[in-house]
């Protein structure tokens, strides 16, 4: 199984990828990528524009040597994906096709279509590549990571004639194609994360580990002017003739917007399952999210990751986390931001939180017409009295919709509109053998 991934070079996560393939990987890297054949003429996808603007920008590996290993000095290595064994389309993504330009009923008649978007054979213009990153996981320093499960292909132009939102959201201008399954490559996928910059980072006191290009302040300061030119193009413009000044604030943009991406997961409930530092995008979005979880029962101690048996990554744990993962962002800059001005950002996270969680409340309940310091207690006592009754998450919030505003009559037309809510949310708790079976102690079998 392979399947394509639509990023704006590096960070933009899809939750639809262009397509998804079928197929078994073969033992050689060549099949079906010498020749290009008689139909190769006839692709759409050969008239996509690349422009790999990261492989010209950053620390390319010199060596092409396959499989797993340790690269230092690099953020980049060149890879060979390979080859499926009779490749064919499973489903494909309009929408993220024509961000390319491309239609997809053209692409599902396209005969080389699926050897393209496997990574089978190489489009004109594409450079496969995979991108080093490091990351601490459960909380220790894990070093070089990647499991060879993703590679980079290029990055697209965008056609003209995209909406001004999609320029807002990808102000670089290009679109990375990315195929999931691969092969084997020396790390995993071209992401851009918390621990692309942790590859950086000096011996750990705890595991002894190190970032393999510790040292190398050089291929930091490019990927840095990388990241912040072509992402933030705005705090460049704004900061660049002092790189301090311009540092600082692009860390404190992505400090807002992690702070803003946890205030909407808890909202709605959402348990990412693996908040290590290198599944956060310096974006603020929400990637790698594979044992993730939406709460039934409101508990602050919901785990959805099987695997996590100490809960660091419980539902009421993220925004801690997620102030944890930004430290260590911080640290990776070393060099390219004092530690004093790091400390001032990373204090301003939990007031942002704060405020965004809140705000988020407040229209969940409906407080839209003013602001009052009682609404925070409202918001604490209502989540508090669904943890004593396991009311049901989502179906509380939904319940009380069913109240109508002051002043406007029931839509119904049939009964008490609060006695019936009442009735509703009553319906969302849980029965008294259900809260017995949920707080019954465990003991250890060892």
């Amino acid at each position: 199984m392979a399947a394509v991934c639509l990023r704006f070079a590096w960070f933009r996560n899809f939750n639809s990828g262009i397509s998804a393939l079928r197929g078994t990987r073969t033992s050689t890297s060549a099949t079906g990528m010498d020749s290009m054949g008689s139909a190769a003429s006839r692709s759409p996808l050969e008239r996509l524009q690349f422009d790999n603007v990261a492989l010209r920008r950053l620390a390319l590996d010199p060596s092409q040597e396959p499989g797993s290993r340790t690269v230092r000095g690099a953020c980049f290595s060149r890879v060979q994906p390979q080859p499926l064994l009779r490749p064919r389309f499973v489903a494909v993504s309009g929408p993220a096709l024509s961000l390319l330009g491309l239609d997809a009923e053209e692409v599902l008649r396209d005969p080389l279509g699926p050897e393209y978007l496997s990574g089978s054979r190489v489009m004109p213009g594409s450079e496969p590549a995979a991108h080093c990153y490091c990351g601490h996981q459960f909380g220790h320093f894990a070093g070089q990571l990647g499991d060879g499960a993703a590679c980079y292909l290029g990055e697209v132009r965008a056609p003209p004639g995209q909406s001004e939102e999609l320029l807002r959201e990808n102000p670089s201008g290009r679109w990375e194609i990315q195929v999931k399954g691969a092969g084997l490559t020396p790390y995993s996928s071209s992401v851009c994360r918390f621990g692309s910059f942790e590859i950086f980072k000096p011996q750990d006191e705890l595991t002894g580990r190190q970032g393999p290009s510790v040292g190398r302040d050089d291929i930091r300061a490019q990927l840095l002017d990388y990241v912040i030119d072509t992402f933030y193009p705005d705090v460049q413009q704004s900061r660049g003739a002092d790189r301090v000044e311009r540092n600082a604030a692009f860390f404190r943009e992505v400090t807002v917007r992690t702070a803003r991406l946890v205030s909407q997961w808890q909202c709605v409930g959402f348990c990412h399952g693996v908040l290590n530092t290198d599944n956060m995008s310096v974006l603020g979005l929400t990637l790698d999210y594979g044992p993730f979880g939406f709460m039934d029962r409101f508990d602050p101690d919901f785990v959805c990751n099987a695997s996590d048996t100490g809960g660091r990554y419980s539902y009421s744990a993220q925004p801690s986390v997620c102030r944890w993962n930004l430290e260590r962002l911080a640290e990776a800059m070393g060099p390219e931001l004092p530690a004093h001005r790091a400390e001032a950002i990373v204090a301003e996270f939990v007031p942002q939180y704060n405020a965004f969680y809140l705000d988020n409340m407040r229209r969940k309940l409906g407080l839209l017409r003013r602001e009052t310091p009682e609404d925070e207690e409202l918001v604490t006592l209502l989540l508090q009295t669904m943890h004593n009754t396991g009311a049901d998450f989502t179906n509380t919030f939904r319940s009380l919709s069913q109240v109508p505003s002051p002043g406007v009559p029931d839509s119904e037309g049939a009964g008490d509109p609060v006695s019936r809510s009442v009735e509703l949310l009553l319906a969302q708790c849980a029965s008294l053998e259900e809260l017995r079976a949920a707080h019954r102690p465990t003991m250890d079998p060892r």
